[in-house]
């Protein structure tokens, strides 16, 4: 593990290169279908460097748990707690003046942008992060958000009701655009804070610093009133437009199925500004690391919860098979019997996507998930286990949901008092099993 000392995009990609992790793909592709199809396929980090119509290399399936783990340090139970110190303990960051992605100015048609599936309203930009100051208080706010190429100086920008949808709202009334900068492939920490759903009054690279240990660097924007990452690849600025709409979408979303289009705000771009030879990093739709940066940023924030009701959390996981947003499982330890159903409530109410919890004893690792049903086969019982909440706000990504109205259930599989289960055991310590095999395989 390398412990947070190499987190830019080069320095990752340098990094799986160097450790045979990394696939490079020398023969041209197209950014139309093409490298989204590889890139599902192939789920290890892939490096196209001859993207016809661009100079410029892509990079997929970077993001993932597994690297998080390898470039920031922990291990996949302790990553949520690692993240949730820093939101906890957020830092101040430098801000500078010069930056590599002031190497040279660029158009739109320049970048590699990917047209992703066969139904998708456009090339769309989905490593986008926007960064844009409150109107009222100058608070600097980042979030990822998707973005459709109209031309080459408009972009359609998907707005969720959270900060940025704030921020244009207000400026929007008093007759103003909102002026943003919008980075492409910063640092692994600014994506991963970026991610996070955090207090209005809070600004996410603080956290990113946090995690950086206070080393994040952020430049001054030349042409809009905002800040944007220094290893950023790419930087694009522009202005949300007041009083204009243009349908976007359909979009592919974390579920793998598509989101419904809508009437949505316009950026005019102004300049994108870029490396000499950037690389864009294309997060697929429902791929791996669109999962990864959907569920990792919001496992602390519902540890957060959890933590608070019951005496032990040794770990969260959004699993895969829940799209890594409305499937958890939790491991706790109980002090008395109700925690786990405690501990189900309290995660709904951190995060209302949530469907399904699952919640186990804290010898269980959540990522072993043959284990997890498991414990529910032997340890849980309906009439008794089964928690129920009819009528619940959900999530717009459910298809099963009407209006996103859900039923939500909880699992508790934890052992009830009076009802241990015996397991048979070897008295063979593992230890000595590995070593036996190592010394006398033939």
């Amino acid at each position: 593990m390398r412990g947070g000392d190499m987190t830019s995009i080069r320095d990752m990609i340098s990094h799986l290169e160097e450790i045979g992790s990394l696939v490079k793909v020398n023969k041209e592709i197209s950014p139309e279908y093409e490298i989204a199809a590889v890139a599902l396929y192939e789920k290890s980090p892939i490096l196209f460097e001859n993207v016809t119509g661009s100079s410029a290399s892509v990079i997929c399936n970077l993001v993932t748990r597994e690297n998080v783990v390898e470039f920031i340090g922990s291990n996949l139970n302790e990553l949520p707690w690692k993240l949730l110190q820093a939101i906890e303990n957020p830092e101040k960051y430098r801000v500078v003046k010069e930056a590599p992605f002031k190497e040279k100015e660029l158009s739109l048609s320049d970048i590699p942008i990917l047209k992703h599936y066969s139904m998708d309203a456009g090339k769309y930009i989905t490593s986008s992060i926007v960064f844009a100051r409150d109107p009222d208080t100058g608070v600097l706010n980042a979030s990822f958000h998707r973005l459709l190429v109209l031309n080459d100086e408009r972009l359609a920008i998907r707005l969720v009701p959270r900060d940025l949808y704030s921020y244009y709202s207000r400026a929007e009334e008093m007759g103003e655009g909102l002026e943003v900068a919008i980075s492409i492939a910063p640092d692994l920490e600014v994506q991963l804070a970026s991610a996070m759903n955090l207090p209005r009054d809070m600004d996410e690279m603080e956290v990113a610093s946090s995690l950086m240990k206070g080393t994040l660097e952020m430049v001054e924007c030349d042409g809009v009133n905002s800040l944007a990452p220094r290893n950023s690849e790419i930087v694009i600025e522009g202005e949300i437009l007041p009083r204009e709409r243009v349908k976007e979408g359909p979009f592919v979303d974390i579920t793998g199925t598509y989101d419904s289009a809508r009437e949505e705000p316009v950026i005019k771009v102004e300049r994108v500004l870029a490396r000499d030879d950037p690389i864009y990093h294309g997060i697929i739709p429902g791929g791996i690391e669109h999962k990864t940066l959907m569920a990792l940023p919001r496992e602390p924030l519902i540890l957060r919860e959890v933590k608070r009701v019951v005496k032990r959390v040794r770990g969260i996981h959004l699993t895969p098979g829940g799209c890594s947003w409305l499937h958890a499982v939790i491991s706790i330890e109980k002090a008395s019997e109700g925690d786990a159903k405690n501990a189900i409530i309290a995660a709904f109410s951190a995060h209302p996507s949530l469907k399904h919890v699952v919640v186990v004893d804290y010898e269980v690792d959540p990522y072993d998930l043959e284990r997890v049903e498991r414990e529910i086969a032997l340890k849980f019982q309906a009439d008794r286990d089964l928690v129920i909440i009819e009528g619940a706000r959900g999530s717009s990504l459910d298809p099963s949901s009407k209006e996103s109205v859900t039923t939500k259930v909880g699992l508790d599989a934890t052992t009830k008092r009076g009802l241990e289960v015996e397991e048979g055991k070897n008295p063979v310590p593992l230890e000595r099993v590995i070593e036996f095999l190592r010394n006398n395989r033939g």
